[in-house]
């Protein structure tokens, strides 16, 4: 508004009044506050805000009524333009009203919220995802409930809006906006599509005349917020949910135990044990790890700063690694770490099995073989592929068997004799195998490769390593000359790489729940570890009351695409150039004349420290 003129300003303001009050527009408003205000005690004072007041003609048709009505009533007018503030204190010096120039979202009421919160002719001016987030809002800070009152959409509405202000109106302003937003205006599928998106229960939706919808939220005894629930209206047993022990699920919880938040983490195991995994660690998690607790500088853990990649006619290329890694087996690491959680506080259940998640409006309601359990905020880290993934119908699980969802994973401990700072990637038909050191002188051997392998081999993964892996010569080399320390490998089916989304059902997913990259690029445990800490920061906004569930929701979403979309997207691409014997020889062979490709490709598939 900047640009317009006060008096025509002033101009518009007098007529969206006569508009309202003519086609009932403050009637309307009023019967929001009759729907929600319910009995009142004898002398009791009620609060009522509106955002985007605009002119202030709503809360003064309030204050009439309630008036009329012996209702002690306190008035909120908080709006983002200093013009329709100064317009309103001019046209209404007397009505008892505060008035706040700001944009809602940054008004804290602190200890002294509304009792009643409502827009009027507001929604239509913003998109979806900001009205999902007005609704959030007007829930969190209204002790009884909010309404809004707003333009339904509809042909007649709008020619007939056209035709009136053509002929009646003295407002460029109005001639213009006035059927603008009609043709912005919402029919009831798409409110019920916003109010369910903002999962809020209880809404009603009512058709008004002339062309307006009335949508209500009240709050019901039971549910009514206490003065010491600042977040949740709904007594839970914890403050976040954990669904998988694993390092994601893990690191998680330290951190949100640190805040001081209830945390409760399940893991289906019992610790310590083992699980498929090629137990290489970016450097770029080594301080992010201390600072859970984890004693890495006297765990004499080796320190990785090469790269050894073969093909499966034996030809092979060295190179360095431009951040390296370290190597610890996931039996060691995890255990620590639940060592850490359990010293913080976090209520762990091992062994204990989710069958199933419920979200609840504004609580999640877990079934599980401990029994049920409550929390505020739910998160997902229950690895590859599970039983949850199925309850929530994610894509990838209903997808056919293709090149991105098909594989298996095999996983030992040996005694070799490999080089302690080097970690080897041997390929083979339709797979490859990564080989580092990890702790007390032992190496990972773990090994990629697609289910029609093994079937071809009878199922036997024995009969497949003989007939597929010892074809590359360095691979024969290291089974026939190293000492197994399994009696069986740890083995994994049913492995998808197809693209994953990081919420489900307002479930927030972290490490391969949220999208798995392939293996060979070798950073799956430090995105698993820093997916952890974009959650952290997301789940402490949502609590700290910064930003809504919807936004802490989307905004999980946006930072961990942002910061994973790429490494993902390149490692599906690199793993193209591998399983094909003739692709895989040429692509390394060409790799070798170029070694700065080979950086670059690193480089794209790892971070930096966080």
């Amino acid at each position: 508004m900047e640009d317009i003129a006060f008096a025509d300003i002033r101009q518009n303001m007098k007529e969206l009044n006569i508009i309202n009050t003519l086609l009932g527009g403050h009637k309307i408003s009023i019967g929001g506050i009759r729907e929600i205000l319910g009995k009142l005690q004898a002398d009791q004072v009620i609060t009522v805000c509106e955002i985007g007041c605009g002119g202030g003609d709503n809360l003064k048709a309030i204050e009439k009524w309630c008036c009329s009505n012996s209702i002690k009533v306190k008035l909120i007018g908080i709006d983002i333009k200093t013009e329709c503030i100064g317009f309103a204190q001019q046209q209404y010096p007397t009505l008892n009203a505060s008035w706040i120039v700001a944009d809602y979202k940054e008004v804290n009421f602190k200890n002294d919220k509304p009792d009643i919160i409502f827009s009027s002719l507001f929604c239509h001016h913003f998109i979806e995802e900001d009205i999902v987030d007005m609704l959030q809002w007007m829930k969190a800070n209204a002790t009884r409930g909010f309404f809004i009152n707003d333009l339904h959409r509809h042909p007649l509405a709008f020619y007939s809006i056209k035709l009136i202000t053509g002929l009646l109106s003295k407002s460029y302003l109005v001639k213009n906006d006035a059927p603008l937003s009609v043709a912005r205006g919402f029919k009831k599928r798409e409110w019920q599509k916003l109010i369910s998106s903002a999962v809020i229960a209880g809404c009603a939706i009512k058709w008004k005349w002339a062309f307006r919808h009335l949508i209500t939220y009240k709050v019901s005894a039971q549910n009514a917020p206490s003065s010491s629930e600042t977040v949740s209206q709904f007594k839970t047993d914890f403050d976040v949910s954990v669904i998988g022990g694993g390092l994601a699920g893990l690191a998680l919880s330290i951190q949100l135990k640190n805040k001081g938040y209830k945390v409760l983490l399940f893991e289906k195991e019992q610790y310590p044990f083992h699980k498929v995994c090629g137990e290489y660690i970016s450097l770029e998690s080594w301080d992010f790890l201390k600072s859970l607790g984890l004693p890495l500088d006297s765990m004499d853990l080796p320190v990785i700063k090469k790269l050894l990649v073969s093909s499966p006619d034996g030809n092979y290329l060295q190179h360095s690694l431009p951040l390296g890694g370290f190597g610890i087996s996931r039996y060691t690491l995890d255990n620590e770490l639940k060592k850490i959680a359990l010293a913080k506080g976090v209520a762990l259940h091992e062994h204990c099995k989710v069958e199933d998640v419920l979200f609840k409006g504004d609580h999640f309601e877990l079934h599980t073989s401990s029994g049920i359990f409550t929390s505020r905020v739910c998160c997902g880290s229950f690895g590859k592929r599970s039983n949850i993934d199925i309850k929530l119908k994610r894509d990838f699980i209903n997808q056919k068997n293709n090149k991105l969802n098909n594989y298996i994973g095999v996983k030992y401990h040996i005694k070799t004799n490999g080089s302690a700072d080097t970690i080897a990637l041997h390929n083979f038909k339709d797979g490859y195998c990564g080989i580092s050191k990890i702790e007390d002188g032992k190496f990972c051997l773990c090994y990629l490769t697609n289910a029609a392998n093994l079937k071809l081999n009878n199922n036997s993964i024995a009969a497949m390593e003989k007939n597929v892996l010892y074809k590359n010569r360095h691979l024969k080399n290291i089974f026939e000359n190293s000492e197994m320390l399994y009696n069986s490998p740890v083995t994994i089916s049913q492995i998808s790489f197809a693209k994953k989304t990081q919420v489900e059902n307002h479930i927030l997913l972290l490490g391969d729940a949220a999208g798995m990259i392939t293996p060979l690029c070798g950073n799956g445990m430090s995105m698993a570890l820093h997916s952890s800490k974009i959650a952290h920061s997301c789940i402490d906004d949502f609590f700290q009351q910064r930003i809504s569930r919807h936004g802490m929701e989307n905004n999980y979403a946006q930072q961990w695409n942002k910061t994973f979309a790429k490494r993902l997207v390149t490692g599906r691409l690199i793993q193209s150039m591998f399983g094909k014997e003739w692709t895989t020889n040429k692509f390394i062979s060409i790799m070798k004349q170029f070694p700065g490709l080979t950086s670059s490709l690193i480089r794209k598939t790892h971070g930096t420290p966080f």
